[in-house]
């Protein structure tokens, strides 16, 4: 993020440099993937080198704007990438997918506001709570008989707005934050929504249900999690999750108003904050938690689970079977 760092290569390691001082130095067959936030550089010598150890490079803006992302070719990447662009025009199979992804997505956000509620059952806004947990449950047994994608769409808006409206009791008044906007930063908890789960969206894109990316493309909230290392194309049908890592920060004080920076009535962090949203993140992704439904009694952290996600879903592009996806609801 340092607009002074610059990254370099010697010996097969990648080295991160501000003048001359080296600030990491890591061998590259244990880097993942890097991530170029903001005007700083990287040398031709340590883009080669990322290339032939199979590190993805994505480039962002300071905020995380989605700039664009260099990667080697892939083995069976084409063919999988070309199945899985195929299954764009099956609509029984995108049908079933998006089902899967909305039931995942409404049944965790209930989950995580119930987890929450049972701490703040003295809060004021209680009530709306349950209403909105209550409203959630409805929806999710609506996602059945859902006849279409637009249906879908709809009890999906419906669910955030339940879910988001839910976190607004618990903010203390000095948070702002009106209706849940995309790519809009227009108050400052709207501004790190956008940060921690936007930047894999391509610039004018229009996600639904069964292409929602993630920020798994390289976005800071999930900057390890690929679906390229299972072949997958992130902007060609990748499920996106919720926020509750954003709200809990800016519950517990990791974040405050002051944080923020407005500017023609756009929120951006501050460089420092950034840093801690970051962090934060990846601490939340390192964290050891029992496993979804189904999925064994061994703890396992939350980049696992999501890398196994991903395998099931490119298994699905392979056979064309929805069946083998099921979304990961958490205990």
């Amino acid at each position: 993020m340092d607009p002074a760092a610059s990254l370099h290569t010697e010996n097969r390691r990648l080295l991160v440099r501000r003048e001359q001082e080296l600030l990491l130095e890591l061998p590259a067959v244990n880097v993942d993937l890097v991530m170029l936030m903001g005007r700083n550089t990287v040398t031709t010598a340590a883009l080669v080198c990322c290339m032939q150890h199979g590190i993805p490079v994505v480039l962002t803006s300071r905020m995380g704007r989605f700039y664009g992302r260099m990667e080697p070719p892939g083995g069976d990447a084409v063919r999988l990438q070309q199945a899985q662009f195929a299954a764009q025009a099956d609509a029984a199979l995108n049908l079933a997918l998006a089902r899967h992804f909305v039931h995942g997505k409404l049944a965790n956000a209930a989950r995580t506001l119930a987890a929450y509620a049972r701490h703040r059952r003295a809060q004021a806004g209680a009530a709306a709570v349950q209403a909105a947990l209550l409203q959630l449950r409805d929806l999710r047994g609506r996602i059945k008989t859902a006849p279409d994608l637009d249906t879908l769409r709809g009890l999906e808006g419906a669910g955030a707005a339940a879910y988001f409206g839910a976190w607004r009791h618990w903010l203390a008044p000095t948070w702002t934050f009106g209706a849940r906007e995309q790519q809009a930063g227009r108050d400052p908890i709207n501004a790190l929504l956008d940060l921690g789960y936007t930047p894999a969206v391509p610039r004018g894109g229009r996600a639904d249900p069964g292409a929602r990316a993630h920020a798994l493309a390289g976005a800071p909230a999930c900057g390890q999690i690929r679906p390229h290392g299972a072949g997958l194309r992130p902007d060609g049908g990748v499920p996106r999750g919720g926020g509750p890592g954003a709200a809990h920060l800016c519950l517990n004080g990791g974040l405050l108003p002051e944080d923020f920076i407005e500017r023609g009535g756009v929120y951006t962090l501050t460089p420092a904050a950034v840093k801690r949203f970051i962090r934060a993140i990846e601490v939340r992704l390192n964290t050891e938690r029992q496993p979804p439904e189904g999925a064994g009694a061994e703890l396992q952290d939350l980049r696992r689970l999501i890398d196994a996600q991903v395998r099931r879903l490119a298994q699905v592009y392979r056979s064309g079977d929805a069946g083998l996806y099921a979304p990961a609801v958490f205990r």
